[in-house]
């Protein structure tokens, strides 16, 4: 299964089952990193992406097609670095199973996403602050009234934010240099942390930590 295919089946189960998708992510192995920005990409940005996804197809699609079409528009919207073409390719491929209707009902409007893409982040960014920041409008009422619009954007665009990785060293065991020069003959990024740069790192983006 590749990391694609992996991400639409975890969104796949979270539209169906409503099920927060962390344990389904704890058993990926091959491409995690990718796989789990993707998924909870999805689930961050679940009500910008609907928007998006309701401008291109009115109606809510088959859930493996849904899952397929979130993925794909986060990817395309959300996503640095990402091969567009091959991002449409691979989605369509995952639905070809179930004909070509399917496959040319995805491959349509991820082009089509593509084509107005500039148009569509324009009109997203027009709409109200739950909708292109992914919030519920009961939290957004409350936080408006309570503190401010400034402030509320300010805290739904944290919550967007993905959590950092931060490992705190045991300094007695090893060194913070130490440590360090071990990180980088390994190729992982790390940078001190800015309030504890003694004892603690910032891992870069990607890297699983075991136990």
């Amino acid at each position: 299964m590749s990391s694609r295919q992996a991400a639409v089946h975890i969104i796949k189960t979270w539209l169906q089952e409503d099920l927060f998708p962390d344990r389904q992510l704890d058993e990926v192995r091959s491409h995690r990193a990718f796989t789990r920005e993707v998924v909870l990409g999805v689930v961050r940005q679940f009500r910008a992406l609907e928007w998006v996804r309701s401008q291109l197809a009115p109606r809510e699609p088959a859930p493996l097609d849904h899952a397929c079409l979130l993925a794909g528009l986060y990817e395309l919207f959300f996503m640095n670095e990402v091969q567009d073409y091959g991002v449409v390719n691979d989605l369509v491929d995952i639905v070809k199973p179930g004909g070509k209707k399917k496959a040319g009902f995805m491959n349509a409007v991820l082009r089509r996403a593509l084509r107005e893409k500039e148009t569509l982040t324009k009109k997203l960014a027009a709409q109200p602050l739950a909708v292109r920041l992914s919030h519920p409008d009961l939290l957004v009422d409350r936080w408006t009234k309570n503190f401010g619009e400034e402030t509320t954007q300010a805290l739904c665009m944290i919550n967007n934010t993905p959590a950092k990785t931060v490992l705190s060293l045991r300094t007695s065991q090893i060194s913070m240099a130490d440590f360090m020069e071990h990180l980088n003959k390994l190729g992982m990024k790390a940078t001190p942390h800015p309030y504890l740069p003694s004892r603690c790192l910032v891992l870069g983006r990607g890297i699983l930590v075991q136990d």
